[in-house]
């Protein structure tokens, strides 16, 4: 079993956890989005709620947005990459935005982003540092407006805290 670090509570991590607090008192058929700035704890929160989720017996992935183009060039079926829920998407905005695989380009993020939304059944939680108009400006206003149906949306201020 992954080892996580320990969890502490201070000034900024309350606000998060307030915030965390709503979310679960809202929409519980909406995934999650964090995003901030470098070493806020993104991946920390998602991280915990991947282990809740194990503990619960779900089966679940988690990849980084960079690893998502390598599943679209081993050309896995869409079942393969798309149809596993829920599903855990780290740093999207650092992969490259378009793929050549066998001489069709693909942008993966995108493809599954839209897949997903289109079939509601799947949660997908994802962490980012691009803000709601970066992504706009990466994906375009499609991806940025579905993403607002998809996704509780919670912003992860201050400084690093990594050390």
């Amino acid at each position: 079993m992954s080892k996580i670090k320990e969890y502490i509570i201070d000034g900024y991590k309350y606000a998060v956890d307030m915030d965390l607090e709503k979310f679960f008192k809202g929409n519980l058929n909406k995934g999650i989005r964090l995003f901030g700035e470098v070493g806020t704890g993104k991946i920390m929160i998602l991280k915990i709620l991947c282990e809740f989720m194990l503990h619960a017996n779900k089966i679940i992935a988690q990849y980084s947005a960079c690893y998502v183009n390598n599943i679209f060039e081993r050309r896995l079926t869409k079942k393969e990459r798309l149809l596993v829920s829920p599903l855990f998407i780290d740093d999207i905005g650092t992969e490259q935005p378009q793929i050549n695989v066998f001489g069709t380009i693909k942008q993966p993020i995108y493809e599954i982003l839209n897949q997903r939304y289109l079939d509601k059944r799947f949660l997908m939680f994802v962490t980012t540092n691009l803000s709601p108009s970066q992504i706009e400006e990466r994906y375009g206003d499609r991806v940025r407006n579905r993403l607002k149906e998809m996704f509780n949306v919670m912003s992860m201020q201050g400084e690093s805290r990594r050390y």
